[in-house]
């Protein structure tokens, strides 16, 4: 039987961010958008992150579908897969509990993706007529 070498307390700090995209700031003169969240600390190991349609987007004119997934610019899914933007969704989770990923440096954005139409002027003036979503980061940072 292995005896114990060593046990110590690391004092790791676990950080919980939540982000909030309100219909108001999807108003690109294009079908996409990126918005960016948050650049994550160098000793960052991801433990979750998941996606709450709080209030389905809505919109009386074209645009048919939303689709929302957070990663980065170099892999805009790498977080979580596309989610329906159109749907309450509860939980849209990527990563497993228990499990971990190296999410140091990230340059963590969320890109919505409409069908049919612009998600707005690029002006201000947004397509959508309501909705609300809320982006979730769960990670510990180790030095």
């Amino acid at each position: 039987m292995a005896s114990l070498l060593q046990s110590r307390a690391l004092g790791v700090a676990t950080v919980q961010r939540t982000y909030v995209i309100d219909y108001t700031e999807l108003d690109a003169a294009s079908t996409t958008q990126s918005v960016s969240l948050t650049t994550l600390p160098a000793g960052a190991i991801g433990m979750a992150c998941w996606i709450d349609v709080t209030t389905a987007f809505t919109d009386a004119g074209s645009i048919s579908a939303l689709g929302i997934e957070v990663g980065d610019s170099a892999d805009p899914n790498a977080l979580v897969s596309s989610v329906d933007g159109f749907a309450v969704s509860g939980r849209s989770q990527n990563i497993a509990a228990g499990s971990t990923e190296v999410w140091g440096g990230m340059a963590v954005e969320v890109k919505v993706t409409a069908t049919g139409a612009n998600l707005g002027d690029g002006a201000g003036t947004t397509s959508l007529d309501g909705g609300q979503v809320l982006i979730n980061l769960l990670y510990m940072v180790i030095d």
